[in-house]
């Protein structure tokens, strides 16, 4: 018989297959309470078994996949959460993501099961992916926001001048209200009004009356591809992760940006916060999210921004501010004055 031998290696391919075999172990470990089994400190295999009601054998190859990843420690014959692990993976932790990572699992299930299909026609995953009005989602987006980036985007917003005499925001897309809750409580005369579509202002007022921010965080029903803004009214407009489904035509974004511009008081400041590609973004997780995000029928999660500077100049904003808020080259935030 006559075999060739390989000129190369095959081990990127294998690798890469059992990237997914990763994700599912991780959502298996948070489904199962793992990481909350070691809330209270280390534990034997035996004992973790029984805390997750798994079996011995069949759990030792999961701590160790958790151990390779980071998100456990062994020492001797005992694991316990690394310090990752304690801040968001432990369901009593104020950073838990277990419901933003159940809601990125349901999104990018969709298009893993659907993928062949995606790739050979049009409609994309973006409304049945997308149920931002649902609980489950508000909840899981709001979580991923507080996993850190957002911190960062408030305390340089609090630091823009005039913000301590700022009375009125609005929230482009604000869903949840995280942001406008942060930036109320950082100016207690700022009042927040959240501009999102119909069925989801609905929930995300009922939220913020339950977190205590009734009368000083209000809705508003709001389509930025089509509805006016009123003018010359907020001396803050943030548009946070909202404008990627506008990317698609630069004229469209062009013209919805216009429109939040002008609802600008002379010397208001508008703010994007959005995901942007730089010197120490990952390939390879650029081009996994790249792939999920044309699936779901958008152009990029990535927006440049060269041309959001572009726009803000030619609509005759100012004082234009760059500022990354992730230190993995994920988030990026974009400022600009409109002139007094």
């Amino acid at each position: 018989m006559n075999i060739p031998t390989p000129k190369t290696s095959f081990y990127p391919v294998r690798s890469l297959q059992f990237q997914g075999v990763g994700s599912s172990a991780l959502s298996a470990a948070m489904e199962i309470g793992l990481f909350d089994a070691l809330a209270d400190g280390p534990a034997l295999p035996e004992q973790i078994a029984e805390a997750t009601g798994t079996l011995d054998d069949r759990l030792a190859p999961l701590l160790d996949v958790c151990v390779a990843f980071d998100l456990l420690e062994r020492k001797g014959a005992k694991y316990s959460n690394t310090p990752t692990a304690a801040e968001f993976l432990v369901s009593s932790s104020p950073l838990f993501q277990g419901k933003a990572m159940q809601l990125n699992t349901y999104f990018m299930s969709l298009c893993t099961e659907n993928m062949v299909h995606l790739l050979r026609n049009k409609e994309g995953l973006s409304e049945q992916a997308a149920p931002w009005a649902a609980d489950f989602a508000m909840e899981g987006t709001a979580q991923e926001a507080m996993a850190g980036p957002m911190q960062r985007a408030v305390e340089i917003i609090a630091e823009l001048p005039g913000f301590s005499e700022f009375t009125r925001m609005c929230d482009i897309g604000g869903n949840h209200g995280t942001f406008s809750m942060l930036l109320t409580d950082r100016n207690p005369s700022l009042r927040a009004v959240i501009c999102d579509l119909p069925d989801v202002v609905e929930t995300a007022a009922e939220r913020c009356r339950k977190l205590g921010y009734d009368g000083r965080v209000e809705t508003m029903a709001y389509d930025m591809r089509k509805d006016q803004l009123p003018e010359a009214s907020f001396d803050l407009a943030l548009a946070s992760h909202v404008f990627y489904s506008l990317v698609s035509s630069e004229d469209a974004w062009a013209e919805a940006l216009g429109r939040i511009c002008r609802s600008l008081k002379p010397g208001g400041w508008f703010v994007s916060h959005h995901m942007a590609k730089d010197e120490d973004t990952s390939a390879k997780d650029a081009s996994l999210l790249d792939l999920v995000t044309r699936l779901a029928g958008y152009k990029s999660h990535f927006l440049p921004v060269d041309t959001l500077s572009d726009m803000l100049a030619a609509y005759g904003l100012q004082d234009i501010r760059v500022v990354k808020t992730s230190s993995k080259g994920w988030s990026t935030l974009v400022a600009a004055r409109k002139p007094l």
